[in-house]
C-alpha cells in the first residue's frame, strides 16, 4: 500500500536566507528582530536557530546564480506585535506596512537590510486553537515521526 503522506512534503524544515553580507544580516536579525542566532559550522560557516519546528539560517554567498530571486518573503510569529514593532523602531527599522488586523492575526511588515520582505504576525486566539487542534489530530512533524517509528 502506498503511503499518501510519504509522497508530499507536509512540513517546512528550514528557511535559509542567502546574503552577500551575512554578518550584517545576522546582526540585524539578532538585534532588531531578537532571533537567537548562533554560529554554526557544517559544510560552510553560517548562523542559525530553531524557530518552533523550523530551522532558520543565514548563509554567506559571494554571488547568487542567475535566476535566483534577490528577495524573499516570510513571516515570523510574535506574542506581542506592539513590542516587536517598538524593538524595530529602536533599531531605526521603518515598517513597509503598518499593523493591520486580519481577524486570524495582526500583521505588520518590514524589509531587512538585504531587501527581504518580513512579516510579523501576532496570531489570534482562535487561530492558535485551530493549530492546537491540528496538532492534536497528528498534523505536526513530531506526531508524524512517531507514527512512522
Amino acid at each position: 500500500m502506498v503511503d499518501p503522506v510519504a509522497n508530499r512534503a507536509p512540513f517546512i524544515s528550514g528557511v535559509i536566507l542567502l546574503s552577500p553580507d551575512a554578518k550584517r544580516l545576522v546582526e540585524f536579525y539578532a538585534s532588531a528582530v531578537g532571533l537567537p542566532l548562533e554560529h554554526e559550522q557544517h559544510d560552510e560557516t553560517h548562523w542559525g536557530c530553531e524557530l518552533g519546528d523550523v530551522h532558520f539560517a543565514i548563509h554567506q554567498v559571494d554571488g547568487l546564480p542567475s535566476g535566483v530571486p534577490r528577495t524573499f518573503k516570510f513571516a515570523l510569529t510574535t506574542w506581542s506585535l506592539e513590542d516587536s514593532i517598538e524593538r524595530l523602531r529602536r533599531h531605526n527599522v521603518v515598517l513597509v506596512h503598518p499593523p493591520v488586523d486580519r481577524g486570524f492575526a495582526k500583521m505588520a511588515a518590514f524589509e531587512d537590510p538585504d531587501g527581504n520582505f518580513v512579516e510579523l504576525t501576532e496570531l489570534s486566539h482562535s487561530w492558535l486553537e485551530y493549530l492546537a487542534a491540528r496538532r492534536d489530530e497528528g498534523h505536526d512533524v513530531i506526531a508524524e515521526w512517531k507514527k512512522r517509528n
